[in-house]
């Protein structure tokens, strides 16, 4: 059967690094992840993006320039069942870009009618609480002293606004069929850090409620799961560490919703 999954994200989420890490794991012999990869016709821009993953170089960020619009793998689950996935690499700045513009092209809006799922990822590092009414100034007069602020929604508009926005098109290009969504935090072991208690469901409602308030009352066109990534697993300033892993799949932290912690990076 042929699946299609959906990649989404705004710049720098994560989205290319999880790709180098998963195509490392589904070609990998000593891992039991669970999917495995069974044919790949042309599988050259992500054996490149996994070897450099694999050597804990930091990778280059998809550009519009450089956008991979048609990768797709025939892949096995461990019941033995094949499908094809489907998923383009397109950079968090033509997200960002139909965010602004209000307008998307149509080959993306017939790849999103048609997919199956979608990966939406998000960085940890750009995730800000916006704090409490009482914790902001409340000195007028140096609030009036400012210069006038030129609006950028790209700068200015809230994580959570631009993430709801684009669920908003993904819902109105789908006609309300229902998606499956699953909100990949990448970066996760800056969390997992700081508090190794945190699971990702808490983190996504404590820390980002209003997209999980969208996502709560819209239950009916939303069907979603949360998961807490780290496809490299540290810093790329911590490159000796990285390369004493006795595999690069040890690199790898996956946490699902509950906190369960594993290195399967194809569970989500």
């Amino acid at each position: 059967m042929n699946k299609k999954c959906f990649i989404m994200g705004l710049p720098s989420a994560g989205k290319t690094t999880f790709l180098a890490a998963l195509w490392h794991t589904i070609n990998s012999n000593s891992f039991a992840s669970s999917l495995k990869l069974d044919r790949i016709d042309n599988g050259q821009y992500l054996a490149q993006l996994s070897q450099k993953w694999v050597d804990a170089e930091p990778l280059d960020r998809t550009v519009p320039s450089n956008e991979q619009t048609n990768l797709s793998i025939k892949l096995k689950a461990s019941d033995e069942s094949m499908f094809d996935l489907f998923f383009p690499d397109l950079s968090g700045e033509t997200f960002q870009k139909h965010y602004v513009q209000r307008a998307i092209s149509e080959e993306l809006a017939d790849y999103i009618q048609t997919a199956d799922a979608v990966l939406f990822f998000i960085h940890v590092n750009s995730v800000k609480s916006i704090g409490l009414i009482s914790e902001h100034p409340t000195n007028t007069q140096d609030i009036e002293a400012e210069p006038p602020l030129v609006r950028d929604p790209k700068k200015h508009d809230p994580l959570q606004v631009q993430v709801i926005e684009l669920l908003q098109f993904i819902a109105d290009i789908r006609k309300g069929q229902p998606t499956k969504i699953s909100f990949v935090f990448s970066a996760w072991d800056l969390i997992h850090q700081a508090d190794s208690e945190m699971t990702p469901m808490t983190f996504f409602s404590t820390y980002m409620n209003m997209l999980w308030q969208f996502c709560y009352s819209n239950s009916d066109i939303i069907r979603y799961g949360i998961w807490g990534v780290s496809a490299q697993g540290a810093d790329y300033a911590e490159k000796d560490a990285l390369l004493e892993k006795n595999s690069p799949v040890d690199r790898i932290l996956v946490v699902d919703s509950e906190g369960n912690i594993g290195k399967d990076i194809t569970l989500p």
